[in-house]
């Protein structure tokens, strides 16, 4: 599996204040150049929702976590 990213992965929410904490896998992270305080959009689909890099909505690379 080298190279490759999983399709799916399990993470358990948090509870931060008092709204839910999501943590993003180390894996995720590198393969779409997040960082901490960056700004994601969560976008509602008929499954649940995604999340998504702002930069990547706005620009020509369209990132789908």
């Amino acid at each position: 599996m080298v190279g490759e990213l999983k399709k799916s992965f399990f993470v358990k929410l948090t509870k931060w204040g008092l709204n839910l904490g999501l943590r993003i896998p180390k894996e995720l992270v590198r393969k779409y150049q997040l960082a901490a305080n960056e700004e994601v959009k969560i976008l509602k689909t008929k499954e649940g929702f995604e999340v998504r890099k702002v930069k990547a909505i706005e620009g020509s690379d369209n990132y789908s976590i």
